[in-house]
């Protein structure tokens, strides 16, 4: 029996030196590595390569938006809804100037976020400038016509002449507002990964 305990301790002392001894111990409780200061870098510099992008979605969206609907608004829009409320015996219901400009800021931000959210995002990681152009006008067109329609039942001289002025207002600003944004998101993409190639 004792030679037998000996034979098998030979054999598991000759494996042990065989397999690396104190080395092989030493690896099964390894620390693995801490992360390099260069992937630490790279991790941070994709972070702030992603906020820059965000952030430059949510600034195309607002100036395009901002641009667009006061654009509109100088060259026909105002001139229009007011002969329209004169007509209808509405003008002295109307504010002018309007009341709580800080709600004008309010207003271009709330559309922004939904645009952004709803129609942008969502075409670009598809890479696809009709959903974005879809999704901004089914945004507009709701937002803006849920407004008109309130305006109309609500109003008994509401004239339906601006419900319909209303209802294209927003069709147009928020697709023009995501198209433009998606499509200069999706070329500088495209620049971008021309030059990594």
């Amino acid at each position: 029996m004792e030679e037998i305990f000996q034979s098998e301790l030979i054999c598991l002392s000759a494996a042990y030196t065989r397999l690396g001894g104190d080395d092989l111990a030493q690896s099964l409780y390894a620390v693995p590595p801490r992360s390099s200061s260069f992937e630490l870098h790279s991790i941070n510099q994709d972070w702030e390569e992603k906020r820059v992008n965000q952030i430059k979605l949510y600034a195309g969206v607002f100036w395009i938006y901002v641009l667009v609907d006061v654009g509109y608004q100088l060259l026909f829009g105002m001139q229009f809804t007011a002969a329209q409320y004169e007509a209808a015996g509405m003008g002295p219901l109307i504010a002018s100037p309007p009341r709580y400009p800080f709600l004008f800021f309010l207003f271009f931000v709330a559309i922004t976020i939904a645009n952004v959210e709803l129609a942008v995002k969502p075409a670009l990681e598809k890479r696809s400038l009709g959903l974005a152009l879809r999704n901004g006008a089914i945004i507009g067109f709701t937002t803006y016509g849920t407004l008109a329609w309130v305006n109309t039942w609500t109003f008994k001289d509401f004239p339906v002449l601006v419900m319909f002025e209303i209802m294209f207002e927003g069709l147009c600003f928020s697709t023009v507002a995501s198209g433009l944004t998606t499509r200069w998101r999706i070329r500088a993409q495209g620049s971008a990964n021309d030059s990594d190639g």
